[in-house]
């Protein structure tokens, strides 16, 4: 649920029909208007980023678009190292895809721009 405090107003952001799911991490985007929500399966192998579009005042529930997905073999560690350009246009978030964990920015589209930092070390912290 978002709750806007000028208009007292509640809407909820619809994460989908499926009641098994785990939501680990939301953030706000670099604009007040985009809510990214991780929304991500109970094997916690297939993870999703769900960006809400804030701007639209119609219908009451707030729908969503996924702009990012990744799926593994095994599971996903969820890490709070996700930051939002200003731009309002990418993203950066560290994965393992490489087996390392490595900084990489995506767009809104899920494309990967380019890998930040890559080689034989893990980043711990952003």
């Amino acid at each position: 649920w978002i709750h806007d405090l000028d208009k007292q107003q509640s809407r909820k952001v619809d994460t989908g029909s499926n009641p098994d799911i785990y939501i680990p991490r939301i953030h706000w985007s670099a604009s007040n208007d985009r809510l990214v929500v991780m929304r991500m399966n109970r094997h916690q192998n297939h993870l999703e980023f769900l960006a809400t579009d804030l701007t639209k005042t119609e219908p009451f529930d707030i729908s969503v678009t996924t702009i990012f997905e990744v799926k593994a073999d095994t599971y996903f560690d969820i890490s709070d190292n996700l930051l939002f350009a200003i731009d309002g246009r990418t993203f950066y978030w560290t994965s393992e895809r490489d087996d390392y964990n490595h900084l990489w920015q995506f767009d809104f589209t899920g494309k990967t721009v380019k890998q930040i930092k890559y080689g034989t070390w893990d980043i711990i912290d952003l």
